[in-house]
């Protein structure tokens, strides 16, 4: 005689339909991917604010908090703040570079001894000044050399002064710049050959060199020391002194 499952004992277990799913679990599966989705888009949006708005203003921030000397090595009187950056900005280049009257000029820093926040003033009026002539700029490019020289960083006066060459100048200028360049430089990487060169080339030329050709005379007679020196005495006659 035959016994059926249930009289047999091996009941068979129910088979349960996993089709359609219950809406709780709908539910939560749909809230489960919109919080992966919100959290991805927030993470996108968080990357696209620091590199469009955040990073920007960081740099900028850097770039000039980095022209401004820290207090603790600054005198007050060579002490650079934002406003003196602002107004320095504000005069024409022939003010800012050629006169010492206005105390935003870097000559009125520089005759007080501030070489080094000069050259900074300098560095600023250089890059935001979007008006400068190429000679202008080139002009400016070698007075922050000589300022780096005399705050004695003769590597980051050599480094400003490299980029001062005329390009374009004409075979008989009266003023033969690049050869006064390639003195200075001389003097700074130590190769005397070149700078009495230099030296003998502007006194023949004459002229409008006489001048520059009298500072690589100086040059020579310290020779193998810092730019620094240049303004003391020990590298400066009597006549030469007194002319300046």
């Amino acid at each position: 005689m035959r016994r059926n499952a249930t009289q047999s004992g091996n009941r068979r277990l129910p088979v349960f339909s996993t089709w359609p799913l219950p809406t709780t679990s709908r539910t939560c599966t749909d809230r489960g991917r919109q919080r992966r989705n919100a959290a991805f888009e927030l993470s996108f949006l968080r990357r696209i604010l620091f590199q469009k708005i955040v990073l920007p203003l960081l740099l900028v921030t850097s770039a000039c908090a980095s022209l401004l000397p820290s207090s603790e090595s600054a005198p007050p009187e060579c002490a650079i703040g934002q406003n003196l950056l602002d107004e320095a900005l504000k005069l024409p280049w022939h003010e800012f570079d050629q006169e010492n009257r206005n105390p935003a000029s870097f000559r009125y820093l520089a005759d007080k001894g501030c070489f080094a926040e000069a050259a900074q003033l300098s560095e600023y009026y250089l890059r935001y000044n979007d008006d400068l002539r190429a000679d202008q700029r080139r002009n400016t490019r070698f007075h922050i050399g000589q300022l780096y020289g005399n705050a004695g960083r003769d590597e980051k006066a050599l480094e400003y002064i490299r980029t001062t060459f005329w390009s374009s100048q004409p075979a008989d200028s009266s003023l033969d710049w690049n050869t006064y360049v390639g003195g200075v430089i001389a003097f700074l990487e130590k190769d005397r050959t070149a700078l009495s060169g230099a030296r003998l080339a502007l006194e023949h030329a004459g002229g409008m060199n006489a001048l520059n050709a009298k500072f690589l005379a100086r040059m020579e007679r310290c020779f193998g020391r810092s730019y620094r020196f240049l303004r003391e005495s020990i590298c400066t006659d009597d006549a030469e002194h007194h002319t300046e």
